[in-house]
């Protein structure tokens, strides 16, 4: 029943905002609840007395109200979207090491699995550990600053 009354309220707020509908008006009350209809609840009824709204609409100004707010979104979106291309290109970056002790672990990789290439006899020992240093040469190029990156070829 509730619903109904919100209904009634939201006809009663369109017919008052609409000033070319001229009709009469009635505030009843049936069951305890307040119904605002175009149709007189008793015999006897008198309209209610419906005053126009105060101010004054400037249709104008309304539009260029309209225009500046999607001025302001639309600079906002591209702003957004700036920041999301920004993002996903730090995103996109190697990670640096942020420890030293991170290049100082592929450094001391490096070496072991250089000197073990040297050490082993069977080609595919040999092949592994020049892979392993490989790696560790790699992921030192991408991760450490320059001055304590390892060398392929150290």
């Amino acid at each position: 029943m509730e619903d109904a009354m919100k209904r009634y309220i939201i006809l009663a707020a369109a017919l008052l905002a609409t000033s070319a509908a001229q009709a009469q008006v009635y505030k009843c009350v049936e069951g305890g609840k307040t119904v605002i209809t175009d149709r007189p609840c008793y015999a006897d009824s008198a309209p209610t007395a419906v005053k126009p709204a105060a101010g004054g609409f400037n249709p104008e100004e309304a539009a260029a109200a309209d225009r500046r707010t999607a001025d302001l979104i639309e600079r906002q979106t591209i702003r957004d979207a700036a920041k999301a291309r920004a993002q996903e290109q730090l995103d996109a970056r190697p990670a640096r090491a942020s420890e030293p002790d991170e290049c100082d672990r592929l450094r001391a990789e490096h070496a072991e699995a250089a000197r073990l290439a040297g050490e082993y006899r069977h080609p595919d020992n040999i092949a592994r550990a020049q892979e392993k240093a490989k790696k560790a040469a790699q992921d030192s190029f991408f991760r450490c600053p320059p001055g304590k990156r390892v060398s392929a070829f150290d």
